[in-house]
């Protein structure tokens, strides 16, 4: 038996749109990995929110 894992980075420019994202993610198996994360950008007044996610599976091997 072996194990294969994915990773990716949700992104959101609203607290309300990373969690949509995060909540989606869970029935398909990912995972957030560590915790959010947010950038304010000064010059547009802008926040970006990202949270790394993870997606173990596990292979049976024949």
């Amino acid at each position: 038996m072996s194990s294969g894992s994915h990773y990716k980075i949700l992104t959101g420019e609203t607290v309300l749109e990373i969690e949509r994202s995060v909540n989606e993610a869970f029935p398909s198996g990912w995972v957030p990995q560590g915790g959010l994360s947010v950038i304010y950008n000064s010059s547009s007044k802008t926040f970006s929110f990202f949270q790394a996610m993870v997606k173990v599976q596990m292979v049976v091997d024949a």
